[in-house]
């Protein structure tokens, strides 16, 4: 009875959110702008660069016009800007960094300078009857992954199959608002919500 209305309970918790999320919170169109180091400064070195640029472009045939190096200048000042911004923008963060975020810094510096790309799985090696043994092919791999991570189920031994165990303990499920509390200090804010689209920053506030 009692997990029942606590079911029936959750779920309307997460309907009223995810209702007020609807009706509340924008929708925002991920761009080169959405970055955490773009400023309204940029905004406004871009529009005027683009400005210039088709001014530029309208002078074409006439080469000598002053319209190109203010175009030149301007494009100039905002690759500058954008550079040192966002250079900047990491730099705080680095030094601001704290908890967390300091197993974050690790990993970017300690980590090999590659191109984005994904990362791939190198030569597993490994020992089979004493010998040592390197796969090389994705399905070895994933068959040597998949025999390591999920071994084959022990079958339990004729003697054992008698014993009888204790009673299941009883645990009360009441839970109290300092387990919710430290549990949501827990969460990352901005991470990627689940199924139900409630995203944790929403929940910690």
């Amino acid at each position: 009875m009692l997990q029942r209305q606590l079911d029936s309970h959750c779920d309307e918790l997460t309907k009223t959110i995810q209702n007020t999320i609807k009706e509340q919170v924008p929708i925002t169109e991920v761009t080169l702008k959405s970055k955490c180091w773009w400023t309204k400064e940029l905004t406004q070195l871009q529009k005027e660069a683009n400005k210039l640029g088709r001014q530029s472009y309208k002078r074409r045939s006439e080469p000598e016009h002053t319209i190109h190096k203010e175009h030149k200048k301007a494009s100039k000042i905002y690759r500058d800007t954008l550079e040192y911004t966002k250079k900047q923008h990491w730099h705080d963060w680095l030094e601001r960094a704290e908890d967390l975020d300091i197993w974050t810094v690790n990993k970017l510096i300690s980590s090999a300078a590659l191109d984005g790309g994904k990362a791939r799985i190198p030569v597993l090696k490994g020992k089979v009857g004493g010998q040592e043994t390197s796969v090389n092919t994705n399905d070895k791999k994933s068959a040597t992954l998949a025999k390591g991570f999920f071994p084959p189920k022990l079958q339990m031994d004729e003697e054992k199959q008698g014993l009888k165990y204790p009673q299941q303990v009883k645990v009360s499920c009441k839970i109290t608002m300092e387990q919710i509390q430290k549990q949501l200090h827990k969460l990352k804010p901005y991470k990627a919500p689940g199924p139900d689209r409630i995203l944790n920053i929403i929940l910690t506030k």
